[in-house]
């Protein structure tokens, strides 16, 4: 079954900066993907991102599931 992901970066609102699905690049930050439901890995393209394990199911591209990955300033 298909799954709805955005992917925030507090901050960061308005800077080209690559998602990362078990570690692998898979969309933008503040856009949708589209990925099967399910565990995965979620971080971003910046040194000392933080990884999030979640679990992605009951989502719809109207109301996708958000996670926030928080990054230190200095990896800016």
């Amino acid at each position: 079954m298909m799954a709805y992901l955005k992917v925030l970066v507090p901050g960061r609102e308005n800077q080209d900066i690559d998602v990362l699905i078990n570690k692998r690049k898979n969309g933008k930050v503040g856009k949708i993907i589209v990925l099967d439901d399910g565990y995965v890995k979620i971080s971003v393209d910046l040194p000392n991102a933080e990884e999030k394990t979640v679990n992605i199911k009951n989502t719809a591209e109207d109301r996708p599931r958000v996670v926030k990955i928080k990054c230190p300033e200095e990896a800016v």
